[in-house]
């Protein structure tokens, strides 16, 4: 559970990064857009996971 607190405060700082891409995305390459984009659906796949997986062992 303590690693799940830390994963969800890492999301919120990529989706605060994500969301500044959007807003200037003609300042950011199309390339680091995409992988930001990547690794935040990765993340919430993981959570999503680890949170299930979690709440199944119990």
């Amino acid at each position: 559970m303590e690693m799940t607190g830390w994963w969800v405060l890492l999301l919120l700082v990529f989706k605060i990064l994500f969301i500044g891409g959007l807003y200037d995305y003609h300042f950011m390459p199309k390339d680091i857009f995409l992988s930001l984009l990547l690794i935040e659906i990765v993340l919430m796949l993981y959570i999503c996971v680890s949170a299930g997986s979690s709440r199944f062992n119990k």
